[in-house]
């Protein structure tokens, strides 16, 4: 369900956002939400039809990585027992583990990173409305 104001979605928030899916949040009904979303968006088949086919929302499964200084890291740890608690593929990297991944990453200063390993991206906010 979307509500706008402006019901031909030029100037709402929903249709200018990026269209990002994520379940790394604190509180399990966001996490819970993302989920559900990321469910919706990769069965879109069996909810919507555009000419009697899927839409096509371009959804690019990557996961998102969140960064984390010293100071964040206990706060962090505490947020992805929560996040796998609740279902959410979520993993902690270390330093070393992101430079691997990531060698373009400068680690320096890093405490670690919180990356989403599947239900997690970005899609076309228009071809979704």
């Amino acid at each position: 369900l979307v509500v706008e104001r402006d019901s031909t979605y030029e100037h709402t928030p929903s249709a200018r956002a990026i269209g990002g899916i994520r379940q790394q949040f604190s509180t399990p009904e966001n996490i819970l939400i993302g989920l559900f979303g990321a469910y919706f968006i990769k069965h879109i088949d069996q909810y919507l039809s555009v000419d009697d086919g899927a839409p096509d929302i371009g959804f690019k499964e990557s996961g998102y990585l969140l960064l984390a200084s010293p100071e964040a890291l206990p706060m962090m740890h505490d947020n992805h027992a929560v996040q796998r608690k609740h279902g959410a593929e979520i993993v902690f990297q270390s330093p070393s583990e992101l430079k691997t991944h990531f060698p373009w990453l400068n680690t320096e200063d890093l405490a670690g990173g919180f990356l989403g390993l599947s239900n997690e991206g970005w899609l076309d906010p228009y071809g979704l409305l």
